[in-house]
């Protein structure tokens, strides 16, 4: 009997296409993490223009003055219902960007949050339960059963055109104060590993609304100098409100 001639590939032909195959998934894997992160950047960015034209009509209705920011180590405070803050009739107490959610001009709250946020506690999905979102308490983060924070995505931090003694720009509490070419909500600063928009676990900037109402991706080298980040950069402290200061439109 004839035998018949089988055909197949031999070891080297088979380690050849792996080979191949790994070389296009390492040229495609990140190709396509860029662009996923593009998409959410640009979400990011049309949040902030959002959140940019309520500020202007919540200053035009309210005399010139900006949403209050009478505590600036918490930047991105949405509502508060803890001791003195409690005191408020509903049981919480507005602060800083929840004044657009309270007043109805941003009715979304997912807006106030960066689709690319990198910490548990500054995402939408933790202040959602058990009550909608804006409600206290939460059950995210909990301490004795509660937590009576809601904290937004973003950190707003409106720069003045007036400076303390080290000359960086003070809190602007009205509109017409704010500088125009510097920032007034930005992703959140917190640390250099955390940043909102990475790619290959490399931050690659910070989106930020600037005073002038336009929205730019911030990747003034001086703000990123490691001297600056630490560990932590707390709100509110030197350090913060130096890079804010840095981020160029």
């Amino acid at each position: 009997m004839n035998k018949k001639n089988v055909s197949g590939f031999t070891l080297i032909e088979l380690l050849v296409v792996i080979a191949v195959i790994a070389l296009l998934l390492a040229i495609l894997v990140p190709t396509l993490s860029m662009a996923k992160e593009h998409a959410k950047r640009v979400i990011c960015s049309s949040h902030l223009k959002s959140i940019g034209l309520a500020l202007i009509l919540y200053a035009d209705a309210n005399e010139g003055k900006l949403p209050q920011n009478d505590d600036s180590g918490h930047p991105y405070t949405a509502y508060r219902g803890d001791k003195d803050y409690a005191l408020h009739p509903t049981g919480r107490t507005p602060m800083k960007l929840g004044w657009l959610y309270e007043s109805g001009l941003i009715d979304v709250p997912q807006i106030f949050y960066c689709p690319s946020n990198r910490l548990d506690w500054l995402k939408y999905e933790s202040y959602t339960q058990p009550g909608e979102w804006g409600t206290l308490p939460q059950d995210y983060n909990t301490i004795n059963g509660s937590n009576n924070w809601v904290r937004s995505g973003y950190s707003y931090y409106p720069q003045s055109t007036e400076k303390d003694a080290s000359r960086l720009p003070l809190v602007a509490e009205k509109h017409e104060k704010i500088d125009r070419n510097k920032t007034v909500v930005t992703d959140i600063i917190w640390n250099f590993d955390n940043l909102s928009h990475q790619v290959g676990n490399r931050p690659r900037g910070l989106n930020a609304l600037f005073g002038d109402g336009h929205v730019n991706f911030s990747i003034s080298p001086e703000a990123f100098d490691p001297a600056l980040w630490g560990d932590t950069v707390r709100p509110g402290s030197v350090e913060f409100r130096t890079i804010l200061n840095l981020l160029r439109p």
